[in-house]
């Protein structure tokens, strides 16, 4: 439900639907893209063309960009790799990043940006 109120937030700030990109710590089948779909929200897969919202994978999407990125699926662990693929998901945009991830996962975020300002 926060990413559908995202992007009806997005939509009315006057930012197009293909200035939106949707990725997912995991794949689009599995994503809350897949789920926006089977309500009715209109998508398109990453490597469309079109004038649709794209959802992918942070994966997939490495070395692209956007205006706005939404993540999505985020579960992190401790791990470098899943610190340098949230840091990969949040480069990918060129203004504005949301972040959907789980209750876990937001203190390990606040974890690494405590950490971030120690230093």
């Amino acid at each position: 439900n926060q990413v559908a109120q995202w992007l009806k937030e997005f939509r009315i700030l006057g930012y197009k639907p293909s200035e939106i990109t949707l990725l997912s710590f995991c794949t689009p089948d599995n994503s809350v893209a897949a789920k926006l779909l089977t309500r009715g929200f209109k998508l398109q897969a990453a490597w469309q063309r079109g004038h649709l919202t794209a959802y992918t994978s942070v994966h997939a999407f490495k070395g692209l960009e956007n205006k706005i990125v939404i993540l999505t699926d985020v579960v992190l662990g401790e791990s470098d790799f899943h610190r340098n693929l949230f840091y990969i998901g949040m480069t990918r945009a060129s203004e504005s990043v949301r972040i959907s991830c789980s209750k876990n996962s937001q203190e390990i975020l606040l974890n690494w940006l405590s950490a971030k300002d120690a230093s």
